[in-house]
């Protein structure tokens, strides 16, 4: 029989590779900001929201809370690292100064907030069971945050009918980076079970995102397809005439 931890680390160093294809899949999105100059149908408090994210779940992979998981640790880096990179850009592509602000005065809080959380944890929790259950709590929350902006960026795309700005292989990429850690917990002990669910729950709201967004577009190539043809025959009705 094929040794489980051996598994978990092929799994692992796949979630890594996975981590940093959404990192070079980032790319084109963040050169378009640069080159338009604008933030047009990007959700800075998305990219702050995984910022916290991200920040929680290296420190959740970090030897002192969990001494297995340093392939979480290394690929929650590389979603932090792009994140901020989001960040950054938005900072300076931001429409006005109102918008800089905004986004800036934002980060501030969350880092604030994230520095006073690792804090207690570290000085207060009184055992390594403790402190990892509480950080556990603040993946948790911090993915509960995640996803809520995620409904926002989904409600606007169901007020504007549009998926101009959806981008589709970063979504499958998170629906197979979620998988893949979710396998990765799967095989490994009990006190992986948040891993696991976690994961699990992210793949199910990518897959009916990535199926919303689907339906979206057909419905959008239905409407302007249907508009070309009557355009086309009232053209047509008039040269009769």
């Amino acid at each position: 029989m094929v040794d489980t931890e051996i598994i978990r680390t092929v799994v692992g160093i796949i979630g890594n590779v996975i981590s940093f294809g959404l990192f070079v899949l980032a790319v084109p999105s963040l050169y378009r900001i640069l080159k338009s100059k604008s933030v047009k149908g990007v959700r800075p408090e998305y990219h702050l929201a995984m910022i916290m994210s991200c920040v929680f779940w290296v420190f959740y992979g970090m030897p002192s809370i969990h001494p297995r998981h340093i392939l979480v640790l290394t690929a929650y880096g590389i979603g932090l690292a792009t994140q901020l990179a989001y960040l950054i850009i938005i900072l300076l592509c931001a429409n006005d100064n109102k918008q800089r602000m905004y986004v800036g005065g934002l980060f501030l809080i969350e880092l604030v907030v994230i520095s006073l959380v690792i804090g207690v944890v570290i000085r207060l929790a009184p055992t390594a069971e403790t402190r990892r259950m509480l950080v556990e709590v603040c993946c948790i929350v911090s993915a509960g945050i995640v996803s809520g902006t995620e409904g926002v960026c989904t409600a606007d795309v169901t007020k504007t009918r549009s998926v101009e700005y959806v981008e589709y292989p970063i979504v499958l990429g998170k629906i197979l980076y979620a998988l893949c850690w979710a396998i990765y917990a799967l095989f490994g002990r009990i006190s992986d079970s948040v891993l696991w669910a976690m994961n699990i729950g992210l793949v199910l709201v990518g897959v009916t995102q990535l199926m919303y967004y689907k339906s979206i577009a057909k419905s959008s190539a239905e409407k302007k397809y249907a508009m070309q043809v009557q355009v086309m025959g009232t053209g047509a009705d008039k040269k009769k005439q």
